[in-house]
């Protein structure tokens, strides 16, 4: 749900308030709704839902080769074999915005294009969601409003780890020689 609301509160998925058109981020001209766009549900394409639509979901694999999005209101089977993907990895259990259209001969969601949810600056987060401390790191584990010091304190350590690296590793099966040839 932070992810969703994350997204309600990015320019290209806010609705302008009652029909007024939003500026453009570069000051010239006005954004109308062709700019605007809406996540849709899961669980709301199924039936009659034709036409392009954004969806956001967990990518995940049930079986090998075949994948699905999900997300809290149900699942759906996806078609990746025409879509254009932006920057970044993906992998099982990611979060992706997806665009694409369900096919009415199978209701298979097929992908157009698939990208990663925008980036938010961490002061709007913060602003947001009330300096929450998710993970509970400066508080002993609960969660709790961080306190300004420890702001300070987390920009501190992190200036100090510039040189540091994550390796992210999915679905790495060493015995599999299929895995290693990748």
């Amino acid at each position: 749900h932070l992810l969703r609301q994350r997204m309600n509160r990015h320019e290209s998925f806010t609705k302008p308030a009652f029909g007024k058109k939003k500026k453009t981020k570069n000051g010239g001209g006005d954004a109308t709704n062709n700019n605007m766009n809406e996540l849709t549900p899961l669980r709301s394409l199924v039936g009659k839902c034709y036409g392009p639509r954004v969806v956001m979901g967990c990518l995940s694999q049930v079986e090998d080769g075949i994948f699905y999005l999900e997300d809290p209101t149900g699942s759906m089977r996806i078609d990746l074999t025409a879509a254009v993907a932006t920057s970044g990895m993906f992998c099982e259990n990611c979060v992706v915005l997806a665009t694409g259209e369900v096919r009415k001969e199978d209701g298979i969601f097929e992908v157009s294009a698939l990208g990663h949810p925008p980036a938010e600056l961490r002061r709007q987060t913060l602003e947001a969601t009330n300096a929450t401390d998710f993970i509970g790191a400066a508080q002993g584990g609960k969660h709790v409003a961080l306190r300004p010091r420890d702001l300070e304190e987390l920009k501190k350590t992190e200036k100090k780890a510039q040189d540091e690296r994550f390796v992210v590793i999915s679905d790495c099966y060493l015995d599999d020689s299929k895995c290693l040839r990748r």
